[in-house]
């Protein structure tokens, strides 16, 4: 009722702020579908705050990731989960699995095993390699020949590794202490 009222005067602007969060999820789901409908069809502009990801992808043109108060990213949701531009927005944007293991010349190691990268990235040393669920396939097989298929993104190459077909898998260099550098 409150989203009627406040479209009822056609602001240029509407403020969301986490709107649809004490509904349960159907509700949510069909009201983010109206409010996207309503909004293609009104060209009013609106600022959606929400922390479900599902949410944000869903609704917005552009999505704003913030951690403690800094942005991390701003851009199109497809691009955000393609290309996350750090390592908090990988991990906002889903389940991620993190193997640690280094670089070496052209192949990222983890204990006795390695896979060739297919090119030598100019960072060398400790990395944590980051796979969603669904870009793993386990087998029986022990061949560890395939390359991680990618490419450096960004200004900085050897600090992310975005494999060419992957969603959001990404080498991001680890410091000492475990942080991100």
């Amino acid at each position: 009722m409150a989203l009627a009222r406040a479209l009822a005067v056609e602001p240029q602007i509407l403020l969301l702020d986490e709107p649809f969060g004490a509904l349960d999820a159907q509700v949510r789901k069909e009201l983010r579908r109206w409010l996207r409908q309503l909004h293609e069809e009104l060209k009013f502009t609106s600022v959606f705050v929400t922390h479900d990801q599902e949410e944000a992808m869903e609704v917005a043109d552009r999505v704003v990731v913030m951690s403690q108060g800094n942005i991390e990213q701003v851009d199109e949701p497809e691009q955000l989960w393609r290309e996350p531009a750090t390592r908090f927005v990988l991990e906002f944007m889903g389940e991620v699995n993190r193997l640690q293991g280094n670089i070496r010349g052209g192949q990222f190691h983890v204990g006795a095993h390695r896979w060739p990268l297919g090119y030598t990235p100019g960072y060398q040393g400790p990395v944590d390699l980051f796979l969603r669920p669904w870009e793993v396939d386990v087998s029986r097989r022990t061949s560890l020949d395939s390359p991680l298929a990618g490419t450096g993104a960004g200004s900085q190459p050897e600090r992310s590794l975005y494999p060419t077909g992957g969603a959001a898998a990404g080498l991001v260099q680890r410091t000492a202490d475990g942080s991100d550098a």
